[in-house]
């Protein structure tokens, strides 16, 4: 018999492991120390009191670790990581872990509920659709390497994250940031990230990147080129580079981006499930 409760009493050992059992068979799998957990606890803004677990005889056997903020307007959760350990799938354990979870976070007056998804995993679009939820943007996510000797461009600056003047690129286009990399959801661990730019008269373009391994974040650009030559910084700083989740109708940035020794690695759909439209 399962029964389901919030995580906000339940070890990051008991989670690591669900975690681990959970995405062992998947393509890529999972292997989060607790020490991992704990930076995405926190990195993620994940909420304990909205992240839920499935219990049978006692153990953790499914989870879903959810973060809130606003987003896009609304007040929203987002299922960070979900998974059930495999012996228990098929069972409804997912149907009413989530069942349970609806309930509580529209007792929390949570709006919507989102999650990403890979495009070609079938089986899992078709269970959210099944549970009410449908597709808001398509993203794409890449994967690019330095050309030997590249050199790092001069006009490009950079400085911490805390530090940089946001208000002076009111003027320039900004891709709007998947949930995870949201203004807010950076706010909460600032010190992991830095901003390059390129700035004459005005900054012209700029972007957020991890500090630790320089995975892109934000974009923003008045003159793609100068993008472009931020971008070429990064890459020949880091060797390598991931861009996740760019908004497929970003035509520019994907073509300067394909223009560059990127490869395209994955299609994902931000998904909604829309609480403040039902009656459930």
């Amino acid at each position: 018999m399962y029964h389901y409760q919030n995580l906000e009493y339940v070890s990051l050992q008991d989670i690591s492991g669900c975690l681990n059992a959970a995405f062992s068979d998947y393509a890529l799998p999972v292997h989060l120390s607790e020490a991992d957990l704990s930076g995405l606890f926190l990195a993620g803004g994940i909420d304990r009191s909205l992240s839920f677990g499935a219990f049978f005889e006692g153990q953790l056997v499914g989870c879903m670790l959810n973060s809130r903020d606003i987003y896009q307007g609304y007040r929203a959760a987002f299922d960070a990581a979900t998974g059930v350990i495999p012996e228990h799938r098929g069972k409804q354990a997912f149907a009413d872990l989530f069942a349970f979870a609806r309930r509580t976070m529209k007792q929390y007056q949570i709006q919507r509920y989102y999650l990403e998804v890979l495009q070609q995993n079938t089986p899992a679009i078709s269970l959210y659709h099944r549970h009410g939820f449908s597709v808001t943007r398509e993203f794409v996510v890449f994967s690019g390497s330095a050309l030997p000797g590249s050199q790092l461009p001069e006009r490009v600056q950079y400085t911490a994250f805390s530090a940089f003047a946001f208000p002076k690129t009111d003027g320039v286009h900004r891709n709007e940031p998947s949930y995870e990399h949201t203004d807010s959801l950076l706010r909460l661990c600032p010190d992991l990230y830095d901003v390059a730019y390129v700035e004459a008269q005005h900054i012209s373009a700029w972007c957020v990147f991890e500090k630790a391994n320089g995975q892109i974040m934000q974009f923003g650009w008045e003159r793609i080129q100068d993008l472009r030559e931020i971008v070429q910084w990064l890459l020949a700083r880091y060797s390598s580079v991931t861009v996740k989740n760019v908004d497929s109708k970003e035509r520019q940035l994907l073509d300067m981006l394909a223009s560059l020794p990127f490869r395209m690695v994955a299609r994902q759909y931000e998904m909604v499930c829309r609480f403040d439209d039902d009656g459930n």
